[in-house]
């Protein structure tokens, strides 16, 4: 699709691909400025119902206005497929940061803080993002984060309806580290149970924790294992692993990481004020 133009979007240069489809670097020419777009896999687009549910997916998500939430601009539809259109953020996403331990214990608390308000934004709008994960977080030039499709993660998840299909979709890296949708999946997405803001708050939880230790806490020696870790196992103190970082954080981290979802951080903006 490089060189092809979309409406008024010329695709430029692919920036990455995943389940929810391929993400390119575009140029908008009527107002001449770069953006992301998405291209979506057909299926969405053919589905009818899966269809309507994304639209009304981007549709609350185009209602957002953060600065820590990449902006969603519009829907395209050109010959019968579907691309969304967003905020071309300039930067890196969470995970390379991770992988370099870049961030001091300062800009780890900063970046934290903002991407729990900015849940706390979008919670209060009554989006949840149900795919929070490093990947999904971009970091831009200033190390400023961005949260990238937020509300758009539904029809992603729609596939999973067993923890067959669950396991199936997991990756494990050569130093265990876990990557990969499932692997920040609360239990009750696990359970293919309804969910609320409160299951972004455990994601959220697995990615502090993985901000400060730089292990993943229910990493395990195959997928299924760190599904199961998931579902019935406390993860180890940060204290253990980690003695650098501020003791409170511990107690953040333990509070979002509950099995049971009353007992987690009830209010993103009461996560965002402990930190």
């Amino acid at each position: 699709m490089i060189g092809t133009t979309i409406s008024h979007y010329r695709i430029l240069s692919e920036l990455g691909r995943g389940g929810m489809g391929v993400v390119y670097l575009a140029e908008d020419t009527r107002l001449a400025r770069r953006v992301a777009l998405k291209a979506l896999p057909p299926d969405f687009s053919r589905d009818p119902i899966r269809r309507k549910r994304f639209e009304n997916e981007a549709r609350a998500a185009a209602a957002l206005n953060h600065p820590g939430i990449a902006a969603v601009y519009q829907l395209e539809e050109a010959d019968g497929e579907l691309y969304i259109i967003f905020e071309y953020v300039e930067g890196k996403d969470l995970r390379a940061a991770l992988s370099t331990r870049s961030l001091n214990t300062q800009q780890l608390l900063l970046v934290a803080v903002n991407i729990a308000q900015a849940m706390s934004a979008a919670h209060a709008q009554g989006i949840v993002h149900r795919d929070l994960k490093p990947e999904n977080v971009l970091l831009n030039v200033s190390g400023e984060p961005k949260i990238l499709d937020f509300g758009l993660a539904r029809m992603g998840m729609e596939g999973l309806q067993s923890m067959e299909a669950a396991t199936a979709s997991i990756e494990l890296t050569q130093a265990g580290a876990v990557v990969g949708t499932v692997a920040y999946m609360s239990p009750e997405q696990l359970e293919c149970k309804d969910i609320d803001s409160r299951s972004d708050v455990f994601s959220f939880g697995i990615m502090l924790y993985e901000m400060v230790s730089g292990t993943h806490p229910f990493s395990g020696g195959s997928s299924a294992s760190t599904i199961a870790n998931i579902m019935t196992q406390d993860p180890k103190p940060l204290s253990a692993v980690d003695s650098i970082h501020p003791p409170e954080l511990d107690r953040i981290v333990r509070k979002c990481l509950r099995k049971k979802r009353e007992e987690r951080y009830q209010s993103t903006q009461d996560l965002a004020v402990d930190l």
